[in-house]
């Protein structure tokens, strides 16, 4: 032998503890056999098949290497599979100890009866290299599985950044659909990448709700019952029946509830909510809040739409139905204490309320417009106050309040999807808009914590900024709005 096996002792010795109790083994162009280490920063694809940062490709292999070639021909096979540099492939033992701590993942250690290559070359060269953004990794893996139609254990999700999921990552149709196109071209890397039309044309879809708010005002302008029917599909009917409650879908009741992280946070003596649950051949999903979104926008335009019909100011009103929920009341006097409630105000600007209980957190906005000759809404300032329990990063939640209100706005104003022949019409941003930087409104953060709970900061910003903005807007006009979006009222956003 020309190049014989050079292994000190201490590099033996330093592999070993680099790489926790596996003994990791590199074949050198020569034959020879070099001490590699597999930890650091490397990436598991499979329990067989890790990819380091610079690139090595480390193949874990249950069975021993005696002098019959077989971890060279499983390196081979490894390099055709991935294509890859057969001076990159290096090898490494699992322990006995290791497989009994991941539940026999690489099954028997026997080797014996000529088993080490065949028993083990489907397991290299079938396994399921996904990389994806995804809000639910678990549940990719089991359609990544089932699409490759391999064992779970043989698969595996790496998650990429979303760059913006907002529910849609929920669902895992596009992790189908890119190992199917894998399967069909064996042995070549595949990346799919959907075009902004195909995005939005083969989404799922925000539901279309409707509500019939009905209230009943006592002598003193108090009220005394108020009933809320709501109209609409149901999104965990649709994606998950399991989590059906008694058949009603809880997500459909989120800021209605009368205890809870998503109660509603006014006293009514006689209250009554239900849902009328009606299909659509419409595939839905989830959208940053989803039925938060519109229950703030039922009630809080109803609560605006009883306090003028009481004839008492809107501000007062919600505050005598709000005595029993402090924190939602400090909420509301945030904003009409820094938003200018009681002060002199420009002319022809107007101001709208709104306030909601989301995922625990309390908040509530204070909307500052005006509006044109011609129609067009300006809307100047939108402040928002938020008691999130407890604040881990008030700058991270500041840039939630100012995004959530952007997605908001959009809705309100700009956006919406119609179907005409089976399809939707809307595919781009020409036809489904959002709002541009000099639309944008001065947006005043109060981040309030109050201590002892934890409260979510991602989805409440959303729900409040509309509402606001459509009660402001009755202030100026004296006009209530019924649906959204506003441009299908000729209603424009400059």
């Amino acid at each position: 032998m020309s190049n014989p096996l050079q292994i000190s002792r201490r590099r033996f010795l330093l592999a070993g503890a680099a790489i926790g109790g596996s003994l990791t083994i590199g074949l050198t162009r020569a034959g020879a056999f070099d001490v590699v280490r597999a930890g650091s920063g490397a990436e598991e694809i499979t329990p067989w098949l890790v990819i380091r940062p610079d690139d090595m490709v480390v193949m874990r292999v249950a069975y021993v290497e005696m002098g019959q070639g077989a971890l060279t021909g499983l390196a081979q096979l490894l390099a055709e599979e991935l294509e890859c540099d057969w001076n990159k492939i290096v090898c490494e033992y699992p322990t006995p100890g290791n497989n009994a701590a991941r539940q026999r993942v690489w099954g028997d250690f026997y080797t014996g009866g000529s088993n080490s290559i065949y028993d083990s070359q489907e397991r290299l060269r079938k396994a399921g290299e996904v990389w994806c953004p995804t809000q639910d990794p678990e549940k990719a893996l089991a359609v990544a599985a089932e699409a490759a139609d391999l064992p779970i254990a043989r698969c595996d999700i790496h998650r990429v950044s979303l760059g913006g999921g907002f529910g849609r990552r929920l669902t895992t149709d596009y992790v189908a659909q890119a190992v199917l196109i894998a399967k069909a071209v064996p042995g070549a890397p595949v990346k799919l990448l959907w075009s902004r039309e195909e995005d939005i044309a083969r989404g799922r879809y925000h539901p279309a709700m409707a509500a019939k708010l009905t209230g009943g005002l006592d002598s003193d302008g108090s009220l005394a019952g108020l009933e809320i029917r709501l109209s609409g599909p149901s999104i965990v009917a649709a994606l998950d029946p399991s989590m059906l409650k008694d058949g009603k879908d809880p997500e459909v009741f989120r800021g209605y509830y009368l205890e809870g992280s998503e109660s509603l946070d006014y006293t009514v003596s006689n209250l009554t909510v239900d849902h009328a649950q009606c299909g659509t051949h419409v595939p839905l999903g989830w959208w940053r809040g989803v039925n938060i979104n519109h229950n703030a926008i039922f009630i809080e335009c109803f609560i605006d739409e009883l306090a003028h019909a009481a004839g008492q100011d809107t501000l007062d009103f919600r505050r005598k139905l709000m005595g029993k929920r402090p924190k939602a009341l400090a909420v509301l006097d945030a904003v009409v204490k820094k938003g200018g409630w009681a002060t002199q105000r420009t002319s022809g600007r107007h101001l709208g309320l709104s306030q909601f209980r989301v995922s625990e957190s309390y908040i509530a906005a204070l909307a500052e417009i005006s509006v044109g000759d011609s129609g067009g809404v300006k809307v100047h300032k939108v402040t928002v106050a938020i008691d999130p329990g407890i604040a881990v990063n008030p700058a991270q939640i500041e840039r939630q309040i100012a995004s959530g209100v952007v997605f908001g706005l959009s809705a309100l104003f700009l956006q919406g999807l119609t179907i005409q022949g089976g399809r939707m019409e809307q595919d781009n941003f020409d036809s489904y808009d959002s709002m541009r930087i000099a639309q944008m409104p001065t947006i005043e953060a109060i981040v309030m914590p109050s201590g002892g709970f934890w409260g979510g900061v991602g989805e409440a910003p959303t729900c409040v900024a509309a509402p606001a903005v459509l009660n402001a807007y009755f202030a100026a006009t004296g006009k209530r709005i019924r649906s959204i979006p506003l441009k299908n009222h000729g209603i424009r956003m400059v």
